[in-house]
């Protein structure tokens, strides 16, 4: 043999080996089932800055009735939560075909 038109052929020690790459084009599909979830984590609360307090006078026959206060606070309520998706395969499916247009789909070679 010709070691010039065997391409990808090699004596190695008296015997000829080859060596080659086969290829095959398939359109591959696989379905999805996407669940998602969200875990809620324990809250946490911080104030922030110092209460205001407000004073209303009783509104009463009685002469010592008293007063209303009301006690207002900015806080801070951390919601730690933990989101993901579990994904279940159900269907695959190849169909073999021939080669693929490479001037449409110039990434596969």
């Amino acid at each position: 043999m010709n070691e010039e038109t065997q391409k990808g052929c090699v004596h190695e020690e008296g015997n000829l080996t080859c060596s080659s790459v086969a290829s095959q084009y398939a359109d591959v599909s696989v379905s999805l089932k996407l669940k998602p979830y969200a875990i809620l984590g324990k809250l946490a609360t911080e104030c922030c800055g110092e209460p205001m307090i407000t004073t209303r006078s009783c509104q009463g026959a009685n002469s010592f009735c008293g007063c209303e206060i009301t006690v207002t606070q900015v806080i801070c309520i951390k919601i730690p939560i933990e989101y993901g998706t579990d994904a279940n395969i159900f269907d695959t499916s190849a169909v073999c075909r021939k080669v693929p247009n490479l001037s449409t789909n110039p990434n596969c070679r």
